[in-house]
């Protein structure tokens, strides 16, 4: 009887062990999920003057790309011309895409007007060298849609790519990347079917 009172004794610290071991790792796993979840490139969208047009009357994109912010910004500039670019492309919903200021376009012509109002760049040396501590890289675009013709304004919008944050995760390249695929977004969502 005094064996099966010092057995269970000894059980029950060992099966608050054990549960603590499946729970430990498990509740690691779920902290790390949602800190990682939180830090992955990202991106925004503010409608500053959102628009009422329907683009289907539009055939071709003339996009520009200009900066606004000191720091010399030509290769991030360079980069969000050529990956917006392919991304309106890649929508399948205009005949033309391509980068110009528009100056001379024939009618059914959007004019994509894309301005770079802040950047803040994390490089990868960087990510490498502090990590998560180099903070994550932000680009903001400032987006005016108008008709080539007309010069009316059909829209107005700021969007912000951002990298993920972690020490792990990417730089400038990111935060460009999401901004070019905020602006093929907008595009397709004021596209209606």
């Amino acid at each position: 009887m005094l064996c099966h009172l010092i057995d269970e004794t000894i059980k029950l610290p060992m099966e608050i062990i054990m549960n603590k071991q499946r729970i430990m790792p498990l509740a690691g796993l779920i902290v790390l999920s949602i800190f990682l979840a939180g830090c992955t490139a990202s991106r925004k969208t503010v409608s500053i003057e959102p628009s009422e047009s329907d683009l289907r009357s539009y055939s071709a994109v003339v996009l520009s790309v200009e900066s606004n912010v000191t720091d010399d910004v030509h290769k991030e500039m360079t980069d969000l011309e050529r990956l917006a670019v392919a991304k309106i492309k890649a929508l399948n919903i205009f005949q033309s895409v391509q980068l110009g200021n528009g100056e001379g376009a024939p009618a059914r012509t959007l004019i994509v007007k894309t301005s770079i109002s802040k950047m803040r760049k994390v490089s990868g040396k960087s990510r490498f060298m502090v990590g998560a501590f180099a903070g994550r890289a932000s680009m903001i675009v400032d987006v005016t849609l108008s008709d080539a013709v007309t010069k009316e304004s059909i829209g107005s919008y700021s969007i912000t790519g951002q990298s993920g944050g972690t020490g792990v995760s990417g730089g400038t390249s990111d935060a460009i990347d999401k901004a070019a695929e905020g602006i093929a977004d907008l595009l397709a969502k004021n596209y209606r079917r």
